[in-house]
């Protein structure tokens, strides 16, 4: 009993007084931001969504010193919504995400959607080269024809295929990174809905390994599973190991689930966590989440602005890369 007491005591301390595992890496002292994608050689970029005002940086990669690099440059991060919004096709309009993958490449999630107005041709997924630092394609959603409201949320990518999942009706969206063909799926299924008291588990979770386009609704439905349920989250992420973690809004955590059993971990909980976003896990073998601060924007709080600034980004050591 005495064990378990001084367990409490511990994480209530750490909670109020910080814990010094958790370590700031950066700080966005203006702009904030929701997302993080780190490559192999160390570098760090950052999304930037459009939510708190019409100037933002949409992505941008952080140097040594705090510096916020607006990548790739040029026109691409110079969209804004009252005074220059032309050829929304080639530019960022509002980010939600963004991924490296293996092969060096950055992938950023751009929903074209700024509050309730959606931008014709806004609505892709870009793939930057990382060696070039140039825009090597870009995947329009726009053959979809989506209605209103339809919005880029997330993505994984895999061997062929792009899946982004679309949070603004709900629905799963497929790339065929070869051919630049667009589908939707999933859109009147329960997987993709708010389900109270949970919302969908894993962002990009693999729902559609098998790739067949010959499946219709009702045969993809049949597919879906649900693993476990979780808490509200911000935001998750997966190492090598095959564990999931999940930041957990209302107790500003942050837990380790194993994908074998669904057993839960706690890494971390900590006063600084603020609506942390989407994350990711550096080679070195720590988990590096952004603070959004969702909650304290004025959408969030009936029309009041409680961000403190700056926006900040930590990292924690959890072994794995």
């Amino acid at each position: 009993m005495i064990i378990i007491h001084l367990f409490y005591v511990l994480l209530i301390f750490r909670t109020i007084f910080g814990d010094n595992r958790l370590i700031e890496v950066a700080q966005s002292p203006d702009y904030q931001w929701n997302g993080v994608a780190l490559t192999k050689t160390n570098r760090i970029f950052a999304a930037f969504p459009r939510a708190t005002g019409a100037v933002t940086l949409s992505v941008a990669e952080i140097l040594s010193k705090n510096i916020l690099k607006p990548y790739p440059g040029g026109d691409w991060n110079t969209f804004n919504p009252t005074t220059s919004y032309d050829n929304p096709d080639k530019r960022f309009v509002n980010i939600n995400a963004i991924l490296t993958d293996t092969q060096n490449n950055l992938w950023v999630v751009d929903s074209g959607m700024v509050g309730n107005k959606t931008y014709v041709n806004g609505s892709k997924l870009i793939k930057i080269n990382l060696t070039t630092n140039k825009v090597e394609r870009i995947y329009s959603t726009s053959s979809l024809n989506a209605p209103p409201g339809f919005a880029l949320n997330g993505v994984r990518i895999g061997s062929q295929y792009a899946f982004l999942t679309e949070s603004g009706l709900g629905s799963v969206v497929i790339i065929d990174l070869e051919s630049g063909q667009v589908r939707r799926v999933l859109d009147q299924h329960p997987s993709t809905k708010f389900a109270y008291p949970t919302v969908v588990r894993m962002d990009g979770r693999v729902i559609l390994d098998t790739n067949d386009e010959s499946m219709n609704e009702t045969q993809l439905g049949e597919k879906v599973s649900t693993s476990w349920k979780t808490m509200p989250t911000g935001g998750t992420t997966m190492d090598d190991q095959g564990f999931i973690y999940l930041i957990d809004l209302e107790r500003q955590a942050i837990w380790q689930q194993s994908i074998l059993d669904g057993s839960w971990k706690l890494i971390v909980r900590d006063e600084r966590i603020v609506w942390g976003d989407a994350s990711d896990v550096s080679q070195d073998g720590y988990l590096y989440v952004p603070m959004s601060q969702n909650n304290n924007i004025p959408s969030f709080n009936n029309g009041t602005n409680q961000v403190i600034k700056p926006f900040k980004m930590y990292k924690i050591k959890i072994n794995s890369a």
